[in-house]
């Protein structure tokens, strides 16, 4: 649908009053998504070029590729290389525009999608239940929301980050494991770890940005829990 107060608003002149070859920039709006695009008045369709493309109304929609047509198209882009010149006009085109940026409800349900046996790297028994704690979604926004309420400043020596800060916990991550572990004892951690990691993410005691702090990486390495050396408790 085509948005003849906001087009006149926004260039000065009414749609009725182009021409049907014009070239002219009119403000459209895409009558299934309803999102607002701007486009040549020539070149106008109701539909934006996603919803043209989505299910039925894909020209491929139905049909599949034969392997001689999937194997010319593979064959043509073998040993192909961009210039030079080909790579900063792409690093120009991109420059300034912000990226895409993953919500929290988004992130959990990709990790989610490929964690455990539905990983294509998934080799039963390889991961300890402290590896799959620190390296989950859960973990990465528990980091984020230390620097960021920290001012991504390191909170001994008071210096800026330069892409050197780390996140401390105040009580050691092996410790609140540990404890945990005690509190589901009855559950074995190697053969049930999948279990307790269901329970982990619902354990705050992981997740208390309280309990942490931004530290340069100088000074993480002065606390007596970096690297977990805080007196032989078990990293299981």
């Amino acid at each position: 649908m085509l948005n003849n107060i906001k087009t006149y608003k926004k260039y000065g002149y009414k749609i009725k009053d182009l021409s049907k070859g014009s070239y002219k920039l009119v403000v459209a709006t895409c009558d299934i998504c309803k999102k607002e695009r701007i486009v040549r008045f020539q070149c106008y369709r109701n539909l934006c070029r996603s919803c043209c493309r989505s299910g039925k109304r894909n020209y491929g929609y139905g049909k599949q590729q034969s392997k001689q047509h999937r194997e010319s198209i593979s064959n043509s882009n073998k040993g192909r290389t961009l210039t030079e010149q080909q790579r900063k006009n792409i690093g120009l085109s991109r420059l300034g525009k912000p990226g895409y940026k993953w919500s929290k409800k988004e992130k959990r349900s990709i990790s989610e999608a490929r964690r455990g046996k539905l990983s294509h790297t998934y080799i039963d028994g390889r991961t300890s239940l402290h590896k799959m704690l620190r390296g989950c979604v859960e973990m990465k926004i528990w980091r984020a929301s230390v620097f960021k309420r920290d001012n991504y400043i390191c909170t001994v020596c008071n210096k800026k980050s330069s892409g050197n800060i780390e996140s401390h916990h105040k009580v050691s991550f092996s410790i609140i494991l540990s404890k945990f572990l005690v509190k589901y004892n009855k559950l074995d951690a190697t053969k049930d770890k999948e279990k307790l990691f269901k329970f982990a993410l619902k354990y705050n005691k992981f997740w208390n940005i309280n309990n942490g702090q931004t530290l340069c990486k100088k000074c993480h390495s002065k606390t007596d829990s970096y690297l977990s050396k805080h007196g032989g408790v078990s990293l299981q």
